[in-house]
């Protein structure tokens, strides 16, 4: 069961710490979303200063639309899909005869590279 007092208690913690390093945050992007399989009382009502937080049954994150199940499975699936792709890497270059300059700047390339670009098509 969804504890209230308790989530109110902390968005306003959340907000004053925010505020304690000179941020602000964005009530307007802020949801709740419970993740029971009671839906949430429509009578319950959440603030950050005095603005009202929206209440959802569904979210968005990274630009993944759903229910936190089916994001936690996607992230999931793809946690596993990274794995298995650098065990590859790592019996790849195990195998291989390269000096370990060489092997380290591979190994750079196929790992950090990637990253960097993920992170510059986000911002």
């Amino acid at each position: 069961m969804l504890d209230s007092p308790l989530l109110q208690a902390h968005m306003m913690s959340l907000y004053v710490y925010a505020l304690k390093w000179g941020r602000k945050i964005n009530v307007d992007k802020t949801k709740v979303c419970g993740f029971e399989e009671k839906k949430i009382n429509g009578n319950t009502i959440f603030y950050i200063n005095n603005e009202l937080v929206e209440l959802v049954d569904n979210f968005t994150y990274f630009n993944y639309n759903g229910n936190l199940y089916s994001a936690v499975k996607v992230l999931h699936d793809q946690a596993l899909s990274a794995y298995r792709s650098q065990l590859l890497l790592f019996i790849f270059l195990y195998k291989i005869s390269l000096d370990v300059k060489s092997k380290l700047s591979l190994l750079y390339s196929m790992l950090v590279v990637p990253i960097y670009s993920q992170v510059l098509r986000c911002v």
